[in-house]
């Protein structure tokens, strides 16, 4: 029966939610815009708005690890349910202490610390509950639609969120970020989760279990390679979207309206990928040689990058980097959780997650720090060709990137 789906949206639990994923996305940047506004309209600092907009994201890189325990112990559905709502209910206090004019610096760090914890726990539940909903042949159509959902969200949300602010006040945008999570839940109660395959491990201390994950994605077959090109990704491709506002002024010589242009269009391309991969489907797609021909694309495109002052042709390019850096974490993330039990997937995924999120971070300092000792463009160059180096060595040694994934 499954060999005749080609989409997981003809699975009635994975439409289910599919309308999650736009609510919970929706919100997320809603609140986000939100935030930001807020920080600011308080402050008036540009610190102390930095210091906020931090604390919701400290969590993730130090916390989503231990979440991932928790995720092959929880039950999913309850937990993605209490999060969610533990969400909203921050949205709440937000929209409160605003629209009573009670909000402070100490209120806004708190919360937004609390706000990061929730999303820290969410992240490696939600890679979780995807071979839960869909068979292994439609991982990747699954996969291409969250990405659909990110990147048109991501587009949506912060224009709903300004208009609300606008119209209404900040107070509002915090409300509706909160409705988004109340109809999450609602919908989220439609959802049916398969059960757990294999027999549950005994349970041990957080710190055993946390390096057992470890242990088992380093002898997982592949799973090595797949991490090490997902962190050449963040390194060298998604790390671009980080120095976005350094590129449009001081290359394309563009202010708002050219970094609003980039922001777009890279969103849009990585959009473009979840319609892709709805339409064309390889088992192929997966592979690790694919997954190296596309960074070494990519790599092309960031040298492209830095060698163009032309909008249009940045904006072009911006598209094809969101387009490439998206495909190959979309795959690294199949590639995972395919070969993954149900047992350590929580922890596996978690700790991907880490990788995939704070790697970027790290390629912005690198490229900042080139950036100042040769210029933006420069810089983007000089990482391009570093990375197509780098990849011709990863092609000398394709046979062992075969050997290990069939293994």
């Amino acid at each position: 029966m499954s060999k005749e789906l080609t989409s997981a949206l003809q699975l009635p639990a994975y439409r289910a939610y599919f309308i999650c994923g736009w609510f919970s996305t929706i919100g997320f940047w809603v609140f986000k815009v939100a935030l930001g506004w807020a920080a600011w309209e308080i402050t008036q600092s540009p610190f102390w708005t930095g210091l906020i907009i931090a604390s919701t994201l400290a969590p993730t890189f130090f916390l989503t690890p231990i979440f991932g325990v928790f995720a092959d112990r929880w039950r999913l559905k309850r937990t993605m349910m209490a999060i969610t709502s533990g969400q909203g209910l921050i949205s709440l206090a937000f929209a409160a202490g605003s629209y009573w004019g009670e909000l402070s610096i100490s209120f806004m760090i708190v919360f937004s610390l609390l706000h990061g914890v929730l999303v820290a726990a969410y992240s490696p539940m939600r890679l979780s509950v995807m071979p839960r909903l869909v068979p292994k042949s439609l991982y990747l159509s699954a996969a291409g639609l969250g990405a659909l959902v990110f990147n048109f969200a991501r587009i949506v949300g912060p224009l709903v969120g300004g208009v609300i602010i606008a119209q209404y006040g900040v107070a509002f945008s915090f409300f509706a970020s909160a409705f988004c999570s109340i109809f999450y839940v609602l919908f989220f109660t439609r959802v049916v989760l398969t059960p757990k395959e294999g027999k549950p491990l005994k349970r041990q201390s957080l710190g055993r279990e946390l390096v057992d994950g470890i242990v088992y994605l380093l002898q997982l077959p592949g799973a090595a390679m797949i991490v090490l090109v997902t962190a050449l990704n963040g390194l060298l491709g998604r790390s671009f979207f980080e120095i976005l506002p350094a590129y449009a002024g001081a290359v394309l010589n563009s202010g708002a309206e050219g970094l609003a242009t980039l922001t777009a269009a890279s969103g849009a391309g990585a959009a473009c990928l979840g319609i892709y991969l709805q339409v064309f489907r390889s088992s192929k797609q997966g592979s690790l040689l694919v997954m190296a021909l596309i960074l070494v694309a990519a790599c092309f495109v960031l040298l492209m990058l830095g060698v163009t002052n032309d909008m249009i042709i940045a904006s072009i390019l911006a598209a094809s980097m969101g387009f490439l850096a998206t495909f190959i974490g979309i795959m690294a993330q199949t590639q995972l959780q395919v070969t993954t039990d149900d047992n350590h997937r929580g922890r596996v995924m978690s700790i991907w997650t880490t990788v995939s999120l704070g790697v970027p971070a790290i390629g912005a300092f690198i490229l900042g720090g080139l950036g100042s000792l040769f210029g933006v463009a420069g810089s983007l160059v000089i990482s391009g060709i570093f990375g197509v180096v780098v990849m011709i060595v990863v092609f000398l040694k394709r046979g062992d990137f075969h050997d290990r994934q069939h293994n």
